[in-house]
């Protein structure tokens, strides 16, 4: 049994100065599934599902938590050219080496990479990426933007796991100039300037035995959901398993992504505040994500269900249990 992960944030421009980044925020705006919880503050890093082996669905979809909450902000300046240097020069690609997963922030015209467990600005979804359609002595912003979202767009939706992120947006990193066409790193920034924790990569794995009440990490690449005890560090603690949807009419059509948005606040809206005593806008620290099921699944009407767990707002872990 699987469960896709996905995590939403905000962050938008790329810093400018002497050199490098450039921003290219993607056409794709609006509203997502994969980011939206209960109101438009939805998402946080990876997020979760509970699965059994006789009533979930093969693949489910789970929504990560909200980061709008969050005060945590990048101080990144928005651009208007292409970065150049004091002198006006084009500007240089990093000198960090950057790989397809890795988390970064800003350091001044530079980025740096760290751990994606820590709060960071960035992360790169595909490196190595030619822009082909740009000379590297370019300074319309809008050709650079233009040629990194035709090169990056296609893998930047199936990295975030939407066609229509609400709260990411597409950036790139410039990675050489040398050589032949510029090449630059495709990520994945925050729309409104947070930072997060965690991975914005949609990812798929079980969530069989997590239980109500139970503090758990998301599934990896590699490894299914890991329960563990509430006191150490974790990702989510779960507490709704399989809400019903109302939605048991085999002809009801599969819903659309705002649809997804609206069941979640009927399913764990009321319940994140009966669970932790706290009403899901006074909690500033608290988000929570929702897990449904996949398209494929939905003829199943028993499978038409919704859980929810209990996120930190930017992803970072949680500890100790949250329940009133």
């Amino acid at each position: 049994m699987s469960t896709t992960l996905r995590r939403c944030g905000s962050l938008a421009l790329a810093a400018a100065g002497v050199a490098l980044l450039a921003a290219c925020a993607t056409t794709t705006a609006g509203t997502a599934a994969v980011a939206p919880n209960a109101t438009p503050r939805s998402s946080a890093v990876t997020t979760t599902e509970r699965t059994t082996e006789t009533t979930t669905p093969t693949t489910t979809r789970t929504t990560p938590p909200s980061t709008t909450k969050s005060t945590t902000s990048s101080s990144t300046p928005a651009i208007t050219v292409r970065p150049t240097d004091s002198a006006g020069a084009p500007a240089t690609a990093t000198s960090t080496l950057l790989f397809d997963g890795d988390c970064f922030n800003f350091a001044g015209s530079d980025v740096a990479t760290i751990d994606c467990a820590q709060l960071h600005d960035g992360q790169v979804f595909k490196s190595g990426v030619a822009l082909t359609a740009v000379d590297p002595a370019e300074t319309s912003a809008d050709a650079w933007s233009k040629a990194a979202n035709d090169a990056c767009v296609t893998d930047f939706h199936t990295f975030v796991g939407s066609d229509q992120p609400d709260d990411y947006v597409q950036s790139f990193v410039i990675t050489s100039e040398t050589g032949g066409p510029p090449e630059v790193a495709c990520t994945v920034l925050d729309t409104a300037g947070g930072k997060w924790a965690g991975t914005a990569e949609s990812v798929s794995g079980s969530y069989v035995g997590v239980d109500v009440g139970d503090c758990f990490d998301y599934p990896t690449a590699l490894l299914d959901a890991a329960e563990l005890p509430c006191d150490q560090p974790h990702d989510a603690e779960m507490y709704v398993v399989d809400g019903p949807l109302g939605l048991d009419p085999p002809e009801t059509p599969y819903p659309t992504e705002q649809q997804w948005q609206d069941l979640s606040t009927t399913v764990c809206l009321g319940a994140f505040a009966d669970y932790t005593g706290q009403s899901y806008e006074s909690a500033l620290d608290l988000g929570y994500t929702f897990v449904y099921p996949l398209e494929p699944d939905w003829s199943d009407v028993t499978l038409r269900k919704m859980s929810c767990a209990v996120t930190s707002i930017d992803g970072t872990k949680l500890v100790g249990s949250k329940r009133a």
